[in-house]
């Protein structure tokens, strides 16, 4: 099983890892939050659907407006291009397993009848962005119990173990097919308004975190009002736009804190602070402690893994 302590993401949010391959697309992977920038994985989406299982702990997470708090024992499903963020429960290690992979690992091809009848329904279903796996809508375990015999296979990677984690993934799909049969056949295949309206303002402020950004530009990027981009976000992401660019740009403060030896005074100007004191006082609000601990702490942390 890979570990990953990062996500790689475009302006759009577009996740750029390879899960898998075109022989194979299927990937498992292994994440302890307290290894991610900040303790979170970022807003991203990508194509194909995943599938993550809480090991220790538990976690916040984020599906489009709706925020879900994932027990230890808990799994999740996402469906594609369902943009989602993670982040770790304040005083408690989380830890999870994913597994990422395409449609096409249970559809044969999108031309077939499971293509047809089964997969693409569900992907173009925005009443089923995600579905929840634990004791109540898997009260025997079935589900679960299959996704970790595909994880145990993918990591065995003993002869023929990718008919094992397809024949499992496949199962649990039938399963989840059976129980929103009824969502899948009449659900609506146009996304939300407020759906293209935060990506494009992230996309946005993603774009321009550097500069100085005003309600106004972050409003202009969806092409609608300032009060209807705050209500955008509040009910989206559970913050306001403000918030949210200070959240980005301490973030990606912490990145260069790690990755690079530059100055703090350079690295709050960089990331859209016009003022160190200012930033320093913003990252210790959000993280905890000042820039020059932050950094000290995560190089005695890489040390260790050495």
């Amino acid at each position: 099983m890979r570990i990953v302590t990062k996500v790689e993401v475009e302006d759009n949010f577009h996740e750029t890892t390879k899960h898998g391959d075109a022989m194979f697309p299927y990937a498992s992977y292994y994440a302890d939050l307290k290894q991610y920038m900040c303790g979170e994985v970022p807003w991203h989406w990508h194509e194909e659907f995943e599938f993550a299982s809480m090991i220790l702990g538990s976690v916040e997470m984020k599906i489009q407006n709706e925020m879900i708090t994932l027990q230890t024992g808990d799994s999740i499903f996402i469906n594609a291009n369902i943009l989602h963020a993670v982040k770790q429960c304040e005083g408690e290690q989380s830890v999870f397993r994913s597994q990422v992979f395409s449609p096409l690992l249970v559809s044969g091809s999108y031309e077939s009848i499971y293509g047809q009848k089964y997969i693409m329904p569900l992907i173009r279903c925005k009443e089923i962005p995600y579905r929840l796996i634990n004791h109540q809508t898997d009260p025997d375990g079935k589900m679960r119990a299959l996704l970790l015999a595909a994880y145990q296979a993918y990591d065995l990677e003993e002869y023929g173990y990718e008919y094992e984690v397809r024949e499992a993934i496949s199962r649990v799909f039938q399963i989840l097919s059976i129980q929103n049969r009824d969502i899948i056949r009449t659900g609506s295949a146009t996304p939300s308004a407020d759906e293209g309206r935060i990506k494009d303002m992230l996309t946005f402020i993603h774009s321009h975190y550097q500069d100085k950004i005003e309600l106004r530009d972050i409003a202009d990027a969806a092409h609608i009002s300032e009060r209807e981009c705050s209500r955008c976000f509040t009910k989206s992401l559970g913050t306001t736009p403000f918030q949210y660019v200070l959240n980005y740009r301490v973030r990606r403060a912490a990145e260069l804190l790690t990755e690079t030896r530059k100055p703090v005074a350079e690295i709050a100007y960089a990331t859209g602070f016009f003022g160190n004191s200012y930033f320093g006082k913003t990252f210790k609000n959000l993280m905890g402690m000042t820039p020059n601990e932050y950094r000290l702490l995560k190089a005695g942390q890489d040390a260790s893994l050495r």
